[in-house]
């Protein structure tokens, strides 16, 4: 017999002797009983029944409890993508003894389920996580290394863990199942510098930007309902795509992290795309802004950071550090903790994109890191946005914007002495919020009724006390207080279009049109599902527009295919948002476009839902956006809304023949509207 048959009989017998222990293992806990299967062969098409049994067991555990086991589906979904025919990689071989091992792994974690036992509680070493995402119910894993000297929530006397959050590199062939570890070499170093890691998966190669950004704090939140993760102690650690993704996710939350390491990220668009900036419209350079470092540095002056980038690096040129680097000396130093926050710079001369470090100095920038720690409550806030999503910084929020598309900029200090605030400087803010129970009291006790003091020539009326955020209308000049709008763009309701996918959302595909129109619409909702399970690794949810329930609008972002004589829902609703489904075409505000042949405009828009106005809508008709886009990204550079032809546009996107955004009021603004010239 050859070596071939042999190892393939060597797999039949693993597999029946492991099958034969689930067969005969009887009840587990006196109520689940375990498993039973048989496999005559050694064939992955044997595997399929034992699948389909332990989707059923698992099912009946999530029924009786109630809840969902995201680490046991994470395991199905393992032993699925195995099962799969692929075109390269493993053999069939290897593939069964990894469903085997990954089999009995999900039988033990079922007999800890079934005896009310919580399968990740108070685990040290490396851990495969998991979380179930309420953007679309997906299982999303992450990678989790927990030094043994720690313990779990169980033990309320267990010391506060200080935490790495290491963001990956760009690999195209990277999914739920399959992607980069946290190997032993670095859990040893992490063992012996007594810190932990998480390796967050972003929703693969998202560069950690929208869904990716949220994929890590939900997991940075899924490891501490585990254990005691000190706040004050998140360091934040990125290399290549990694890279690019901490520099944005710092501008975007600067008052989370204590310290990071950057190697060979990006830190400017127009630069790494080589554009000048006023060869765009105005609606693509705040889209590309929003998400920019370079523009929004200032949010950096207190955060600690270790940079290193070679000079050879032709993949991510070496003048994205360089650029950032000079841009922050210029800026100065803000300080952290009484002292000027580091900015520690390694350029080494040649090199390559590729030059990793070696142990040594992975434990040296742990310690590196391990130095430093949040100063949580500052006394002095300086913030800088182009939207309130990410306005928020400590005990002061921006809450709406004076002029949307400007960008925003504030800087504050608290006087404890006076009970006090002192805005020193402020621009293009409308609303700004303060949390009284945030603010950095001496000693013992707590700040109420602070007083505000505004920078000349501006003064500030309180409109809102929630009890947790206290509002307050600023004034310029000699202006008056106006009552503020009942529908503005607030933090959790400000747009564009891509935001509706960064929270739970549904899709909703018409079918009170003609069967040419259904079929049409169901086309491209499956399309979207497809590629939203390309890009985000996540299952999205579809239902009919006539099968929606209150429920459903309540609790989701509706992303709404068709017209108001094709949606049901837009029928409902089309009297109160500002569009117009005009003969061959569309309008906004008093802008409209036509064309004589329907088949040649898309139309891709945003609103807060008439009926649920915490949430987004969202219309797609006509053509299907994105086009020419690639898989990642593809709603990036697309405003509240925009109506489009079937040509390439800028920045790869489709041509656009009017675009924009409302003003903050969510109202049409004449002055934040594009239109093609050819148009």
């Amino acid at each position: 017999m050859d070596s071939r048959l042999l190892r393939r009989a060597g797999i039949a017998m693993l597999l029946c002797l492991y099958f034969a222990t689930l067969l005969y293992s009887g009840e587990v806990s006196g109520q689940t009983p375990s498993i039973e299967v048989r496999v005559p062969e050694e064939s992955i098409d044997n595997i399929k029944p034992l699948l389909a049994k332990m989707q059923a067991r698992l099912a009946a555990l999530e029924g009786d409890s109630g809840r969902p086991y995201p680490t046991a589906r994470l395991k199905l979904l393992q032993m699925q993508s195995l099962s799969k025919p692929r075109l390269f990689g493993e053999s069939e071989a290897s593939r069964l003894r990894r469903i085997v091992r990954i089999a009995r792994d999900l039988e033990e974690e079922f007999k800890l389920i079934a005896e009310g036992k919580d399968p990740l509680a108070g685990r040290t070493g490396l851990i495969e996580g998991a979380y179930i995402s309420p953007v679309d119910g997906s299982v999303q894993p992450y990678r989790l290394y927990i030094p043994s000297c720690y313990g779990g929530k169980a033990d309320p006397g267990a010391e506060k863990i200080p935490l790495i959050i290491r963001y990956h590199g760009y690999n195209p062939s990277y999914d739920r199942t399959s992607w980069i570890d946290i190997g032993r070499w670095m859990a040893r170093d992490l063992e012996e510098t007594r810190v932990a890691m998480l390796m967050p998966f972003g929703r693969s190669n998202t560069d950690f930007l929208g869904v990716g950004e949220l994929d890590v704090r939900d997991a940075i939140e899924a490891v501490a309902e585990y254990y005691h993760i000190d706040r004050n102690r998140l360091y934040l650690f990125g290399y290549s795509m990694g890279g690019s993704g901490v520099w944005t996710t710092l501008v975007h939350y600067p008052d989370i992290f204590a310290a990071a390491y950057i190697r060979s990220g990006r830190t400017d668009y127009y630069y790494c795309h080589e554009r000048k900036r006023e060869d765009l419209p105005a609606y693509l350079r705040l889209l590309i802004d929003t998400d920019n470092p370079i523009d929004l540095m200032e949010n950096l002056r207190k955060v600690p950071l270790k940079l290193h980038h070679p000079t050879g690096d032709t993949v991510v040129k070496p003048g994205h550090t360089s650029g950032m680097v000079s841009r922050l000396n210029k800026l100065g130093r803000a300080h952290n903790h009484g002292i000027p926050a580091p900015l520690e710079v390694t350029m080494p001369v040649g090199g390559s994109h590729w030059d990793m470090s070696t142990n040594e100095e992975y434990q040296n920038i742990y310690q590196w890191m391990l130095k430093y720690e949040l100063e949580s409550n500052p006394k002095e806030i300086e913030l800088t946005t182009f939207t309130p999503k990410y306005g928020k910084r400590a005990w002061l929020q921006i809450e709406m914007l004076k002029d949307w598309g400007k960008r925003a900029y504030i800087k504050a200090k608290f006087d404890s002495e006076s009970n006090k605030v002192l805005i020193e400087t402020i621009d293009n803010i409308s609303v700004l919020a303060i949390e009284p129970f945030k603010l950095p009291m001496e000693g013992i006790g707590m700040v109420e009724n602070p007083s505000l003091q505004m920078p000349e020539g501006f003064s500030i009326t309180q409109v809102e006390d929630t009890g947790k955020l206290v509002l307050y209308q600023v004034i310029s000049g000699e202006g008056m207080p106006q009552p503020l709008p009942i529908l503005r763009k607030t933090p959790k309701l400000c747009g564009p279009v891509k935001e509706a996918f960064n929270a739970p959302f549904m899709l909703v595909k018409g079918t009170i049109g003609s069967e040419e129109e259904k079929a049409d619409l169901a086309s491209k909702c499956e399309r979207f599902k497809k590629e939203w399970l390309l890009f985000a690794k996540g299952e999205a949810r579809v239902k009919d527009d006539t099968a929606l329930t209150e429920e459903d609008i309540e609790a989701y972002n509706l992303v709404c295919f068709g017209t108001p004589t094709t949606n049901a829902f837009l029928a409902m609703v089309c009297q109160e948002i500002p569009y117009r489904f005009i003969p061959g075409g569309y309008g906004v505000g008093e802008a409209e476009v036509h064309s004589n042949n329907e088949d040649e405009l898309g139309f891709l828009a945003c609103y807060p839902n008439p009926k649920a106005n915490s949430r987004l809508l969202v219309i797609a008709d006509g053509l299907y956006y994105g086009d020419f886009l690639g898989i990642n990204h593809k709603w990036d550079l697309v405003p509240d809304y925009i109506i489009f032809n079937n040509e390439k546009g800028l920045e790869g996107t489709n041509s656009a023949v009017l675009a924009g955004f409302f003003d903050s009021a969510w109202q049409f603004d004449k002055s934040l509207l594009y239109k093609s010239a050819t148009k």
